[in-house]
């Protein structure tokens, strides 16, 4: 099941547009995001971010999803 808990909009966002993700035995899935969006055309990055591999920090899965101003 995919959850979308919500859409927020930053004052800052990354140059170019990623999927971050948070614990490292989930890269490989999110490299398979960013491709299916490469495979549409779009440019998608992922990006590790470290300090969340407790389960008790974030939930299993947990995929984040920014986007560049100008995404293409």
């Amino acid at each position: 099941d995919i959850v979308v808990p919500g859409v927020q909009q930053v004052d800052r966002s990354p140059n170019s547009t990623e999927i971050r993700y948070f614990k490292l035995a989930e890269g490989v899935e999110a490299e398979g995001f960013a491709n299916a969006f490469k495979k549409i055309g779009l440019d998608v990055s992922t990006k590790y971010i470290p300090g969340y591999e407790s389960p008790q920090k974030l939930r299993p899965r947990h995929y984040e999803l920014w986007i560049s101003p100008g995404w293409k």
